[in-house]
């Protein structure tokens, strides 16, 4: 589960325990079922995102700024980054992720 408030650079979001974290501040080895980030207005993924696990479905479409994929959480088996214009590479994606 996820959830945004009024803000779109401010997004929260419910790890699989039901902790509630903001996206720049998530704790080292923080699971999620699926973690949604679309439209999301930052140029590259947040640092907080490179020590998680997503076990599930990680959206970040329509983050139009998003120029790379650098700091992509672990574990993720469907990726959605459609409408994502600004981002030039999908170098990184493991072979076993949907798309």
């Amino acid at each position: 589960m996820q959830f945004a408030v009024d803000n779109k650079n401010t997004r929260l979001c419910k790890d699989i325990f039901g902790n509630i974290y903001d996206v720049y501040h998530i704790p080292e080895g923080t699971i999620f079922q699926n973690l949604d980030l679309s439209g999301m207005d930052f140029a590259e993924l947040p640092a907080s995102l490179a020590t998680c696990a997503v076990l599930g479905k990680f959206n970040c479409s329509y983050c139009v700024n998003l120029t790379s994929l650098k700091n992509l959480p672990q574990g993720f088996k469907v990726l959605d980054c459609s409408n994502c214009w600004s981002l030039t590479s999908l170098r990184g994606i493991p072979e076993s992720v949907s798309m």
